[in-house]
C-alpha cells in the first residue's frame, strides 16, 4: 500500500514539475508580402500551367510546353492576404528576360521576385519538299501561285509557327511567305510520328523569276530544302468574263485570271459583224488591264469573239459580253 502511495506522490511531482517548467512560445507572423500562386491563363480550354515559386531564391519559373505555341504569357497571380502588386499584371513575351514583379505587404513590407521563362523546345528541325521520293522532281510554282507541300517534324498544326522564306539565287532578294493565310494548313502525316505537311502558302505575285532557295523557320531552329524552288510565269490571261455596259469611246477594265497575270500585251481584238476592231490599250499592270471601246464599235449588246496577244505567249482566244450604246 506505502509502494502505491509513493508512486502516486511521485507522479504529481512529476506533473507539477513538468507543467510548471512550460512556457508560451510566439510564433513568427506568416509573411504579407509572398507570390502564393503564378497560372498562365491563356491557354486552351481545359488547359493548366502554373510557374514555380521560390521564396528563398525569389523567383518564379514557368517551363513553356513547345505545343502550346505561346508568344505571350498572360498571368494570373494570387498573393497573400491584403498584399498588392506595384505594378499592373501585363503580359510577357516568351523571350523575355528578368521581368519583374514587387509584392507590397499589407504591413508595407515589399518583396520582389525575378520571371524565368524556360521555353521546351522541339528536336532540331528536319524538312523536306513533299515530293522528296525518287524519281525526284525540280520543286516548281508559279507568282499568286501555291509552294510545293514541305513535309517536316514541326510537332504542331500550328502554321503560324513556321516562316517560309524564299530567297532568289539571282537578286538575292528575299521574301516571307505568308502562313497565316487562311488556307494554310499543318496536318499531320498518317504514318509517321511527329511529322506534319505544311501545304497552301501562297506565292506573292510580284516575286522574282528564277530559282530561289527555301528556308524554313521552326520555333528557335532554321533549315535550308536541299532543292531551291523554281519560280516561273505561266501563260498571261485576261479575264474577259464580266459583261460591261459602256458607249463607245468609254474605258473598260478586266482584271487576270485566277491565279495567273497579265504580262506583255500588246493588243485586244474584238471581232463585230465581220469586222475586226482594235480596242487600244491603254494601260496594264500584272493585276488589271485597260482599255478603249472604239468610237465606231457598234452599237448593242452581244457575246463577240476575241483575242488577246502578248509579246513572247500564244495568243488568248476569249469571248466577252459588251452592251454599247451611242457616245
Amino acid at each position: 500500500m506505502m509502494n502505491i502511495i509513493k508512486a502516486c506522490s511521485c507522479l504529481f511531482i512529476a506533473l507539477f514539475t513538468f507543467s510548471a517548467c512550460t512556457k508560451t512560445v510566439d510564433v513568427d507572423p506568416l509573411p504579407t508580402d509572398r507570390i502564393l500562386e503564378y497560372k498562365v491563363s491563356n491557354l486552351p480550354p481545359g488547359e493548366s500551367l502554373y510557374g514555380a515559386v521560390d521564396h528563398n531564391e525569389k523567383t518564379i519559373t514557368v517551363y513553356v510546353p513547345f505545343y502550346y505555341a505561346l508568344q505571350l504569357i498572360d498571368p494570373e497571380i494570387k498573393l497573400s492576404p491584403g498584399a498588392k502588386l506595384a505594378d499592373e499584371i501585363i503580359p510577357v513575351s516568351t523571350s523575355a528576360q528578368g521581368h519583374t514583379y514587387t509584392v507590397i505587404g499589407a504591413n508595407g513590407s515589399r518583396n520582389s521576385y525575378t520571371l524565368r521563362i524556360e521555353p521546351q523546345n522541339t528536336p532540331p528541325l528536319e524538312a523536306v519538299w513533299g515530293n522528296s521520293g525518287y524519281p525526284r522532281t525540280q520543286p516548281l510554282t508559279y507568282p499568286l501561285y501555291l509552294l510545293p507541300n514541305i513535309n517536316g517534324n514541326f510537332y504542331s498544326n500550328n502554321p503560324a509557327l513556321v516562316k517560309v522564306t524564299l530567297q532568289s539565287r539571282n537578286t538575292k532578294k528575299e521574301v516571307v511567305l505568308n502562313t497565316l493565310h487562311t488556307n494554310t494548313r499543318l496536318t499531320p502525316i498518317s504514318d509517321k510520328i511527329n511529322l506534319y505537311k505544311l501545304t497552301n502558302v501562297p506565292i506573292p505575285a510580284d516575286i522574282d523569276t528564277g530559282y530561289h532557295d527555301v528556308k524554313v523557320d521552326f520555333l528557335t531552329y532554321r533549315v535550308t530544302l536541299a532543292d531551291p524552288v523554281k519560280v516561273q510565269y505561266r501563260q498571261p490571261m485576261i479575264n474577259f468574263s464580266e459583261s460591261k455596259v459602256v458607249k463607245q469611246g468609254d474605258e473598260i477594265t478586266y482584271p487576270p485570271v485566277n491565279t495567273q497575270l497579265i504580262l506583255d500585251p500588246i493588243a485586244v481584238e474584238v471581232t463585230a459583224n465581220g469586222k475586226t476592231y482594235d480596242f487600244k490599250i491603254l494601260r496594264h499592270s500584272q493585276q488589271s488591264i485597260t482599255l478603249r471601246v472604239p468610237d465606231d464599235f457598234p452599237v448593242g449588246a452581244w457575246r463577240y469573239p476575241t483575242v488577246a496577244r502578248y509579246k513572247g505567249w500564244r495568243p488568248q482566244a476569249a469571248t466577252i459580253n459588251l452592251t454599247i450604246s451611242p457616245k
